[in-house]
């Protein structure tokens, strides 16, 4: 199987199969489209069983713990060649004829199985095997190991929280692993996002609405997505894969679960704002409304690189400025309906800026030799998925234009 046919065969099936958001602009096309979120989550709720999160609990954090969230991706990467912890002996490649056509990318159970007793079941590898198994019952048994191997780590506690969120679950397990989450990485607004949820899926408003206001007062926000792309690529480069196949694999299959948690959230939780303004406490509304924007900032700025978050985050400050609006017609602020409208049309503008990048993708995808789609991996995870869609010659007709508002700051607080 030649290089260049493996990252086609991923790329066309990521294209078929419309992918689990991830960090390539093909994905943020399924996701300015919702299809995919949205069935996901139709999935999840549908489903009557849910499996327990890992027993025998998280540990506190230490001072010789060391947070696997870098500063950036490049520095993340970095830390992960130098560490010699990582090293492992990579499992036997496969047999020639396991290289034939369609067959030559399939990850069978056995073969994780070998992958990871190679790697000597390390957590990372672990939760490496839990994404790519497809199966529920699989993901439980990986995700409860990995748990068990180091269950101090940062990436493994937000996973462990992210999929069980994602299934329902509102086992006190899970609040468990969400409060030591949020210990061991308290700068990052996701724990709190994370925290937030649960108190409202189990009809506690007061506390959800605490845990927003902890959100919005956090600068950071991380989902280690660039992280676990590189640990879902040396996975599938573990099991004999062609690099630039195995990097299309790892781009195309990693999660996001905090996208339709936190835009549920916002509807919820305008909501709640409409009722205190009901309820006579308008002031108390638009405060609400004004951590949520908060919380759509951070993720618009979050320096993760990552388009899905800039959207995640505009989703987010748009449903929290449409209640603005509401809230503020109702006592007639008019100077505030203005701000509004002006920071809607500067969202709008910025998403279909956006939209316009991801279809440069598509004619700079076919005419990528597997060389050139491995620089562009690298400049995407050195300088993040915009600049290395605006560096590519189908997208620089846009660069033209001066790019359109939406990111920054945004306008100050409501007073």
């Amino acid at each position: 199987m030649s290089d260049g046919l493996s990252w086609k065969s991923v790329i066309i099936g990521v294209l078929i199969a419309g992918a689990v958001a991830g960090v390539n602009l093909l994905v943020v096309q399924v996701y300015l489209k919702r299809e995919a979120a949205e069935a996901r989550a139709a999935v999840t709720r549908a489903a009557a069983d849910k499996p327990a999160p890992p027993t025998g609990g998280p540990t506190s954090p230490s001072a010789s713990h060391r947070s696997v969230r870098p500063r950036s991706p490049a520095s993340s990467l970095r830390a992960i060649q130098a560490d010699p912890a990582l090293e492992h002996t990579p499992a036997p490649p496969p047999d020639e004829d396991d290289e034939a056509d369609e067959c030559a990318l399939e990850l069978t159970p056995e073969r994780i199985e070998a992958i990871l007793n190679g790697a000597n079941r390390r957590a990372d590898y672990l939760l490496a095997a839990a994404i790519l198994s497809g199966e529920a019952d699989a993901r439980v048994k990986y995700l409860t190991e990995a748990a068990s191997a180091n269950s101090a780590d940062p990436m493994i506690q937000a996973s462990i929280v992210g999929y069980w969120l994602m299934l329902g679950s509102t086992d006190d397990r899970v609040l468990g692993w969400i409060e030591a989450f949020k210990q061991h990485d308290s700068d990052n607004m996701l724990g709190y996002c994370y925290a937030a949820y649960y108190q409202m899926k189990t009809g506690n408003t007061e506390a959800a609405v605490h845990e927003l206001d902890a959100a919005a007062a956090r600068g950071v926000f991380a989902d280690y997505v660039v992280e676990r792309w590189d640990l879902l690529s040396r996975f599938a480069q573990d099991a004999g894969w062609p690099e630039t196949a195995a990097m299309a694999q790892g781009l195309g299959v990693v999660e996001l679960p905090y996208g339709g948690i936190v835009r549920e959230l916002a509807r919820n939780l305008t909501a709640e704002a409409k009722r205190y303004a009901d309820a006579g406490d308008v002031a108390a509304g638009l405060e609400l409304c004004a951590q949520l924007r908060q919380v759509g900032r951070t993720l618009v700025n979050s320096g993760s690189g990552v388009l899905i978050n800039e959207l995640v985050g505009m989703s987010v400050e748009t449903t929290a400025l449409d209640t603005e609006r509401t809230l503020a017609q109702a006592v007639n602020d008019v100077a505030r309906v203005a701000e509004v409208d002006r920071r809607k049309a500067e969202l709008l503008e910025r998403r279909t800026y956006i939209a316009a990048l991801a279809g440069a993708m598509a004619p700079a995808l076919d005419r990528m030799q597997p060389a050139d789609l491995l620089q562009f991996y690298a400049r995407i995870r050195q300088d993040g998925e915009a600049a290395a869609i605006q560096s590519l010659p189908e997208a620089q007709a846009l660069l033209r234009s001066p790019q359109p508002p939406g990111r920054g700051a945004g306008p100050p607080e409501p007073q």
